[in-house]
């Protein structure tokens, strides 16, 4: 059995704040108007549903390089096999705007509120502890919330330590 069999990604390219002045949106985001330029490109690849894998793919190799960037999009799109002209379509109309409008909502419906991107929620919950693990060792973490038989992965997977306990020591 594999991790991936078991588990489900959702990826949430949101905004820090959104609105709609007759019929046009306006955004901001965590680090400034190029984020939310490859947020609307990241949202609009993501539209397309080209299943968990392909969508981390396609995430990880546009965050390794700058999002904002069309030509990066389109070469990450054609490595992942996304519809480029789908992507170009959807961010320069109505649609790329309704789509980060939408993931800004359910980024702003987090609680607590949303502080740090990117943020790893588990079965709708957020936990900070979760989440600082998350970013050392997600497939630990994911393994800890599996219950019954476990992927082969999870045999020596051990939660990371988020802090120095004090009574650590003893």
């Amino acid at each position: 059995m594999l991790l991936k069999a078991i588990i489900a990604v959702v990826l949430v390219t949101g905004t820090l704040s959104h609105s709609n002045i007759h019929g046009t949106y306006y955004f901001s985001c965590q680090h400034g108007p190029a984020e939310c330029k490859g947020n609307v490109y990241q949202s609009c690849a993501l539209s397309q549903n080209q299943g968990d894998r392909k969508n981390v793919e396609f995430v990880n190799c546009i965050m390794r390089r700058n999002p904002d960037h069309f030509v990066n999009v389109e070469k990450c799109a054609r490595k992942h096999e996304f519809n480029i002209g789908k992507i170009r379509n959807c961010s320069r109309g109505v649609e790329g705007s309704e789509l980060l409008a939408q993931n800004g909502e359910k980024t702003l419906q987090l609680e607590p509120v949303l502080s740090f991107v990117p943020t790893i929620i588990y079965n709708d919950v957020y936990s900070n502890q979760d989440h600082m693990q998350s970013l050392k060792d997600f497939a630990a973490v994911v393994c800890s919330k599996i219950e019954g038989d476990k992927p082969e992965i999870c045999a020596n997977k051990r939660l990371p330590r988020t802090s120095w306990g004090f009574f650590e020591i003893f």
